[in-house]
């Protein structure tokens, strides 16, 4: 985890006016239009997530192939998630994306999901999943 401290008046103030320009103005009184963030702080989040976000993609920390990805299971492990793929369709959807392309996002959705829900099935103990998905 990385925090990030403001100190500089200018930087607050600039963070609030660029907050406040981001939150719309109502048509009509009485008709709430919510504000996109919550506030400032939530806004400022977005925006270095962002910023992380792009940051990621351009230097692929989290990108291997995905044969380096499959040699991460223990041999037991990936024929434990085979077995279950031909009686489950989400192991078996989860395998079939994993055919289907040739890099593997370690941070993505779908990977944190697929392991997870290999995880949920016993196939992969929480410790181990950890080290699958180590970036």
């Amino acid at each position: 985890m990385i925090t990030v401290t403001l100190t500089k008046p200018r930087h607050v103030a600039a963070a609030n006016a660029a907050y406040a320009a981001t939150i719309p103005v109502q048509p009509e009184a009485g008709d709430p239009i919510p504000a996109p963030y919550a506030s400032v702080i939530a806004y400022v989040q977005a925006l270095l997530t962002g910023w992380a976000e792009s940051w990621a993609d351009s230097t692929g920390v989290d990108r291997i192939g995905v044969f380096e990805f499959v040699q991460r299971f223990e041999t037991v492990e990936f024929g434990a998630a085979q077995t279950l793929a031909l009686t489950d369709p989400i192991a078996e959807s989860i395998l079939a994306n994993l055919r289907a392309v040739q890099h593997v996002r370690l941070g993505s959705d779908a990977a944190i999901q697929g392991i997870g829900y290999l995880v949920s099935a016993g196939v992969l103990t929480s410790e181990r999943a950890a080290v699958v998905l180590h970036y």
